[in-house]
């Protein structure tokens, strides 16, 4: 994934106490303190890296892909990128090898775009003529498609069906979840004079999580008991991991030569 990688590494089960403490820069990280919060990684469940340089990742997951076929297994690779990471050569070259060796059966991949529809203060108008990102892997023979990406049941109805067509066939797919930024980009975008404050309002009541609250309420599933609960639940976790992240330890002077270079 690029860096946005935080729930993606909870989503693996990375421990919240672990990435806590990378974002500390604490011997106690996920990545020992030498990643921080644009590149948390933790092979042992599966997840290769955030990358803080946009689309430099794309080419690493193709590859990841091959070799999961190469070594025989049944694993899949799926790769996360914004719509920044669109128009870039770190896309499409390693699209067309992907192309290339699915015809075989040897790049079991699944490409999400998380468009939400700014490349920091450029809008994807602004920045492609075709919209539809999705439509950007034809040129390369990959089956694609659009989904709603503030509907969870049709990403996650999406996703079983892709990943399980990909997993059979060792063909790349693409998928394009249509979603939206709330938040302004970063620390240095404050007034975000790209948009509106209207349309991020109106966006808003398109959020996913009160969506998907709001539809499991309708179905019995939740009441405002359960909805606090959760929540209590989930600020305790965060404490937890803050608490934990203060008390580690930094990383001694000697660990500036670790895990730097291969021994022998």
């Amino acid at each position: 994934t690029a860096y946005r990688d935080h729930a993606h590494a909870i989503i693996r089960g990375t421990p919240p106490d672990a990435v806590m403490a990378e974002l500390f820069g604490k011997v106690t990280g996920v990545a020992k303190g030498k990643g921080g919060s644009m590149h948390l990684f933790d092979v042992a469940r599966g997840l290769y890296g955030g990358y803080g340089i946009v689309g430099s990742h794309i080419p690493l997951a193709t590859g990841a892909a091959y070799a999961l076929r190469y070594q025989s297994t049944d694993r899949v690779c799926l790769c996360f990128l914004g719509d920044g990471a669109m128009h870039s050569g770190s896309f499409h070259e390693p699209v067309n090898l992907a192309a290339l060796w699915g015809r075989e059966g040897l790049c079991p991949i699944v490409y999400i775009i998380e468009n939400n529809q700014y490349a920091m203060g450029t809008s994807v108008e602004r920045s492609t003529v075709v919209t539809n990102l999705a439509s950007h892997f034809d040129a390369y023979g990959i089956d694609n498609e659009q989904v709603d990406g503030q509907d969870f049941f049709a990403v996650k109805s999406a996703a079983d069906r892709i990943v399980a067509q990909v997993r059979k066939t060792g063909r790349p797919r693409g998928i394009e979840a249509i979603t939206y930024r709330f938040a302004a980009h970063g620390a240095a975008d404050l007034f975000q004079v790209y948009r509106s404050r209207e349309e991020v309002e109106a966006q808003r009541r398109k959020d996913p999580i009160l969506l998907m609250e709001r539809r499991l309420r309708r179905a019995g599933a939740l009441d405002d008991e359960r909805v606090e609960a959760i929540r209590r639940e989930v600020e305790a976790a965060v404490a937890a991991a803050l608490r934990f992240a203060e008390e580690s330890p930094e990383p001694p002077p000697e660990a500036l030569q670790t895990d730097i270079y291969g021994q022998g």
